[in-house]
């Protein structure tokens, strides 16, 4: 079926790295292909339609080919097209259909705008050596965006939760790392060296 295609297809891409250059693949635009706009009208009305409502109820879909006459001088269409101008806007779109798919509740955007679009999963540095960045590094190694954590300076309790296996989190890696400003070399070299996507400076750090 090709809603299990797509399905696979896009969790496929969300567990690779994509190449130099590669573009992000909406995959969920091939649902769609085999329909026409008056067949998508009739079945949004028909899931809109409340079940004691006897009205006929019509959606008025407007054809992408007619937007372009209305709208000559536009070509913002990637909500009606799937065709995404960034790699963002296909990444939320892939990212909420998984998670239809997979019956969650979790929003399909967030702190995952704040990470790489050049791929789904990159590594996050959380800088500090308190319980509260403990909380912050577990936290965000639950992500699926977010490919593992690493945390400098540290402490002893995340040492330990970094040698626990859990495949549902992300691997927290402890680093014994200087955190020293004003300039902070030793991090900066780290996060070009791991392709860090994203800082996060604890309370106590």
């Amino acid at each position: 079926h090709v809603i299990e295609e797509v399905y696979r297809d896009v969790k496929a891409d969300m567990n690779r790295k994509l190449n130099q250059g590669e573009r992000l693949v909406n995959h969920v635009q091939r649902i769609y292909e085999h329909f026409t706009p008056e067949e998508i009208s009739a079945r949004i009305a028909e899931e809109v339609k409340p079940f004691d409502c006897k009205a006929s109820i019509h959606i008025l879909y407007q054809t992408v080919d007619d937007l372009h006459k209305a709208l000559p001088q536009h070509a913002g269409d990637w909500y009606f097209t799937g065709d995404y101008p960034t790699d963002g806007g296909a990444k939320v779109c892939c990212r909420a259909f998984v998670l239809w798919m997979e019956g969650s509740s979790q929003r399909c955007y967030g702190l995952n705008s704040a990470l790489s679009l050049a791929s789904f999963q990159k590594p996050v540095l959380v800088l500090g050596s308190g319980a509260r960045e403990h909380a912050l590094a577990w936290r965000l190694s639950k992500s699926v965006d977010i490919s593992c954590v690493y945390v400098a300076p540290g402490n002893d309790g995340m040492s330990t939760d970094a040698g626990m296996e859990d495949a549902n989190h992300a691997p927290l890696i402890d680093r014994a790392m200087e955190v020293k400003g004003p300039d902070f070399h030793e991090v900066i070299a780290f996060c070009k060296q791991e392709n860090v996507a994203l800082v996060v400076v604890g309370p106590e750090a």
